[in-house]
């Protein structure tokens, strides 16, 4: 079953929380300003400048995000 809205609030508080910079991109961006499109997933870019690998494992694993799979773009 993809994830709810609250699953990704939830996800992206534990990023904020671990003070990743980050941007969310894709259709639920295009979602957040107002388009009709569907989408299931969460696309966000993490800062280059100021990336922070074990702070997006740590906002991950945190106990109350929803376990997602985790893409990287090279």
């Amino acid at each position: 079953m993809p994830p709810t809205v609250p699953e990704f609030t939830d996800l992206l508080r534990a990023l904020t929380n671990e003070n990743v910079e980050f941007v969310i991109v894709g259709g639920f961006a295009m979602i957040l300003h107002g388009a009709t499109y569907l989408t299931h997933d969460l696309d966000f870019a993490i800062s280059a400048e100021h990336a922070d690998v074990s702070a997006v494992v740590r906002a991950q694993l945190a106990p109350e995000v929803h376990r997602l799979e985790l893409h990287s773009i090279e």
